[in-house]
């Protein structure tokens, strides 16, 4: 797991602290276990902390999402990212920071975490094929900045982390995994994945 200055929880898909991996902000004592993130955070960003459960259960990752915590010297404010990972989600919470490269630190920790788990999806996919899927079977013709889009859907990037790289708007990220997934006969990221793996 790649370190990082901040702290790391590992929670339920639906934001219940399962464990807490490491602590490099020492804020373990005021965090609960078997409690929702959207109750550890101070009352007012209770409901921004379940929009980011629920985005990071959405687009497999959120970033750059701040909410304050209840520590012994009053409310601080702590950056959180977030990423589906290893049956859940997986949180790093950090200290605000200005500098944009702390941030790409956080999203590059996320895409590696994203790429252990795509990799393990790919070693199932080639131990099981999908029935009924055939070897004569050949890959829908995509485009150029469709192919673009596969191949760091395959990464498993986002489709914030997708644009960032392409350097295009998210709305056409959006339209272009539209169109991968009618290629591919499919209604979502996952089966898209299924399909194109196996």
């Amino acid at each position: 797991m790649p370190t990082t200055a901040g702290t790391v929880l590992h929670c339920d898909l639906d934001g219940t602290l399962r464990e807490i991996r490491s602590d490099g902000l020492g804020i373990s004592s005021v965090l609960e276990i078997a409690r929702r993130l959207d109750h550890q955070v101070v009352a007012k960003d209770a409901v921004m902390a379940r929009d980011f459960i629920a985005a990071s259960k959405r687009d497999g990752a959120a970033f750059n999402w701040m909410f304050a915590i209840d520590l012994a010297e009053g409310p601080a404010l702590f950056r959180f990212d977030g990423s589906v990972f290893d049956g859940g989600l997986l949180v790093i919470v950090g200290r605000p920071k200005a500098e944009a490269a702390t941030s790409q630190k956080a999203i590059d920790a996320m895409s590696a975490l994203n790429n252990g788990l795509v990799n393990r999806l790919r070693e199932m996919a080639r131990a099981a094929p999908p029935a009924g899927m055939g070897d004569q079977r050949s890959p829908p013709p995509f485009t150029a900045r469709e192919h673009e889009v596969v191949v760091l859907l395959l990464d498993g990037l986002s489709n914030h982390l997708i644009a960032r790289r392409l350097e295009v708007e998210e709305s056409a990220v959006k339209a272009r995994l539209r169109t991968i997934y009618r290629k591919l006969g499919v209604a979502s990221r996952a089966q898209a994945v299924k399909a194109l793996l196996g």
